[in-house]
């Protein structure tokens, strides 16, 4: 994956979480943060735009650490299969 696919996928995560009226909200790193569904998505749809910037400072060890973070969850909550992931991968 090349930092312009790596961008794509960022594009489409955030289409879909748009489409799906997911809100940007960030997690509180409190110790007993609420882990529904709503909440998870609202997290990794604030992550996006940080992703983009650790790869606009060429920061790509964190951006792919992140991603791993985001289709993770994206995977668990159904959102995408395994197969699909692989594919945003290539």
């Amino acid at each position: 994956m090349t930092k312009d696919s790596l961008l794509k996928t960022l594009n489409l995560y955030e289409h879909v979480l748009k489409s799906a009226e997911v809100k940007i909200q960030e997690a509180s790193f409190r110790k007993h943060y609420k882990t529904d569904k709503q909440s998870t998505l609202e997290h990794c749809h604030s992550m996006i735009n940080q992703i983009r910037t650790f790869v606009a400072n060429d920061n790509m060890d964190k951006a792919w650490r992140w991603l791993g973070f985001l289709q993770g969850c994206f995977w668990t909550l159904g959102l995408f299969s395994l197969n699909e992931l692989r594919e945003h991968n290539s």
